[in-house]
């Protein structure tokens, strides 16, 4: 009679998934101990892009002119919590938030193995600055930025895509 009952459980199982699935019941997913408390919002993707200057298309990496005892050359990053299109003025859609406490940095490095430097904070769904030459050390070469979700103590819990500013003569 053992095997029986074996066969009426994985049965069981087998009917089950389907009904709840078609009730649109998620079988996988943060689920949370209390009804009061909701889950945090999980972020999907961090979209970086920059232009030069203040106005502009939204590029994935800049090709700039490193004018050497001039002024510096300035140019603009955004950042975007869900958004694969950045609009020109660089916030975020409506409705569209990060985890309570968590922040984003924006953050930069000339060589691969070096450490990331934070450039700038946001405790909102998007990050925009206007950076400049200087900021990247006013040398040629590549200085790469990215943008990190981290949580309240301080661990990454996603990354942007990569961008990078070539400077050249």
């Amino acid at each position: 009679m053992a095997p029986v009952q074996r066969g009426l459980a994985v049965i069981a199982v087998v009917v089950s998934v389907p009904v709840a699935s078609a009730a649109g019941a998620s079988l996988s997913g943060a689920a949370t101990g209390s009804p009061r408390i909701a889950a945090a919002p999980a972020v999907t993707t961090i979209t970086l892009r920059g232009r030069k200057g203040i106005s502009g298309p939204w590029r994935n990496y800049l090709y700039l002119k490193l004018r050497r005892g001039a002024i510096p050359v300035s140019f603009s990053v955004c950042a975007l919590v869900d958004s694969k299109k950045l609009p020109p003025s660089c916030h975020a859609r409506r409705g569209v938030t990060i985890p309570k406490g968590s922040r984003l940095r924006l953050e930069q490095r000339r060589l691969s193995k070096s450490a990331w430097r934070v450039v700038g904070v946001s405790f909102d769904p998007f990050i925009g600055a206007r950076l400049s030459s200087a900021v990247g050390g006013n040398r040629f070469g590549t200085v790469h930025y990215r943008v990190t979700l981290r949580a309240q103590n301080g661990t990454i819990i996603r990354t942007s895509n990569p961008f990078r500013v070539i400077w050249h003569r």
